[in-house]
Parts: structure tokens; sequence; C-alpha cells
């Protein structure tokens, strides 16, 4: 628990995060986390395209969410490669990059996500709306593609 994981932040001490094994370890999780994101959000939108593939729409709609998260987490991931390569060493804290403007990257990257998320999240329930079933099974069904909100 050297790096703090599950250790409130204040709780830390500031040179845990300066040793060059904790530095390596943190910037490979900044690589690792869009790759899982990805392909998180990629398999349940290739079940949408399996499951869904007679509306044409809907299949333009899933499309359209892979390629934007294959892009958008491929520039992330390059990003976080930038930021390793740059901001490596004691010697990077006084650089600009390193300390303030890694912010806004973060804050984009939350914003995409909860964006990407309500995307998938939303794309199945017109189709499921549509269905010809009972009210109990249409709600039942509305209840499973909707329980990736909580």
């Amino acid at each position: 628990i050297k790096l703090g994981y599950g250790r409130h932040l204040w709780d830390i001490r500031a040179l845990n995060f300066l040793s060059t094994q904790n530095t390596r370890t943190l910037g490979a999780n900044g690589i690792i986390y869009p790759f899982t994101i990805f392909f998180a959000k990629l398999s349940i939108l290739l079940l949408y395209l399996h499951v869904f593939s007679v509306d044409l729409r809907l299949r333009h709609a899933i499309y359209f969410g892979i390629v934007f998260q294959a892009l958008f987490y491929s520039a992330m991931i390059g990003v976080s490669i930038g930021a390793i390569v740059q901001c490596n060493g004691l010697s990077q804290l006084s650089n600009r990059f390193c300390i303030n403007d890694s912010r806004p990257v973060v804050l984009l990257m939350a914003a995409v996500n909860a964006v990407t998320d309500l995307y998938v999240l939303a794309l199945p329930l017109r189709r499921v709306l549509k269905l010809q079933v009972s009210f109990e099974r249409k709600l039942g069904l509305l209840a499973v593609f909707t329980a990736g909100a909580v």
C-alpha cells in the first residue's frame, strides 16, 4: 500500500509519489485505464450490434459510438504516454505541463466518460420501447438495460 491504494490522499507521504517505481506504476495506470474503459464500452456496443442489427439507425449510432470512442481513447493513451515521457523525474516538478495542464485532461476524460456512458445506456431504449410485448415484459427489459445506470 505504499502507493496509497485504499488510503486517503492526505495520509500518504509525498515522497511515496516521487519514487521512480511509484511514478512508473502510476504512469502505467494512466495508460491502462483508457484501454479498460474503451474495451468495456466496446463489448457492450458490440453486443448491441449483434442484438439490434435489424435497426439501421441504431446500427449507425453504434458504429458512431465505436469510432468516436476508439479515436478519443487512442488520443488519451497518447496523452498519457506523452506525459510519462515528458514528466519523468524530480526535475520536471517545475514543468508547467506536469503540474497544471494535467487537470483539464483529467476533467475532459471524466466528462467524455460520463457522456459516453449515458450514450451507451440510452442506445437500446427506443428499440426496447417499440417491442410488441406486454407492459410487464417491457418494464423488465428496460430494467435490465438500465441496470448499468446503478
